[in-house]
This record gives C-alpha cells, structure tokens and sequence, in this order.
C-alpha cells in the first residue's frame, strides 16, 4: 500500500487479518505524518505511486477484494500526481 500512508482505508480489519494488532501500526502511522510534516507531503512520499512502480500497484489490486479496489486505484493515482509534482522545479529552490 502506499507508504505516506494514506493511513489505510480500514486499518482494523487489515491488522486483523494479518494477525497483527492495529497498536503495532501506529509508530508507521505516526512516522508518515511526522514526515508530512518535517518534508511536505511530496518529499515524503514513498511506496509504488511514488516508485512509479505499477507492476506492484497491480499486484496490489489484485490482492484486494473487489470492492476495495476502486478506493485504491484513485488512491494511488492521486499519489502518482503528487509524486508527479515534486518532478516539477519549484519556485522556493
């Protein structure tokens, strides 16, 4: 999933099903939006989007259950413009 973590879409029932106890996602949680806010959120994209990995995104969607799959796609598109962004020469540098 997309590491800026957009803090995922239902993080109870992905913790739960991978047997791991939502608690333990936290400090990640955590750490995504610390590097928000110390980088602004395109330095501190990371994952697939911003890789422009898409075999992996691919993967990921066919991981998902149907219904979820959609929430990813424009997920991971507006991660894809975002990284897209950061691309670009921007005034303040």
């Amino acid at each position: 999933m997309p590491s800026v973590s957009v803090v995922d879409f239902k993080p109870q029932r992905r913790a739960a099903s991978a047997g791991v106890p939502f608690e333990a996602f936290l400090p990640l949680i955590r750490a995504s939006v610390d590097n928000v806010e110390a980088f602004g959120a395109e330095r501190a994209l990371t994952g697939p989007a911003a890789r422009g990995d898409d075999e992996t995104i691919e993967r990921h969607l066919r991981a998902l259950d149907e219904s979820e799959r959609p929430l990813y796609r424009v997920l991971s598109n507006a991660a894809r413009t975002l990284a897209s962004s950061e691309m670009e020469p921007r005034e303040d540098a």
